[in-house]
């Protein structure tokens, strides 16, 4: 079984900007056609997320850790969201990382288990 995993923050950031932080929908959209065109010959997609407000549990390990990277925004959340949510409903799989300080309890970024 052949799967390809993504690291879907830095796809889904590179394309948001480029889009200059414009709320339309193109990033979402770009993303989401790079991850499903990426795919061909695969048997799975894996998406691994950072969706965490605040610090990433990779502070811990290292202290600069995108150290002074401006936050995206809401708008920028929200169409990471539906990119996404479009992702898993063409069957991929998402994991989400835990904040900084969490028990790790399976539950996603989104509120779903």
């Amino acid at each position: 079984m052949k799967i390809l995993a993504v690291d879907m923050s830095s796809v889904m950031r590179r394309y948001w900007e480029a889009a200059e932080g414009k709320d339309f929908g193109e990033a979402r959209q770009r993303a989401v056609r790079t991850i499903t065109g990426a795919a061909a010959g695969y048997d799975r997609i894996a998406i691994a997320i950072d969706v965490a407000k605040g610090p990433s549990f990779r502070t811990a390990f290292f202290s600069g850790y995108k150290a002074g990277r401006a936050d995206p925004g809401e708008a920028y959340r929200a169409q990471l969201k539906e990119a996404v949510t479009d992702l898993r409903e063409l069957g991929a799989t998402v994991w989400f990382s835990p904040p900084l300080g969490s028990n790790g309890n399976g539950v996603d970024g989104y509120g779903a288990a």
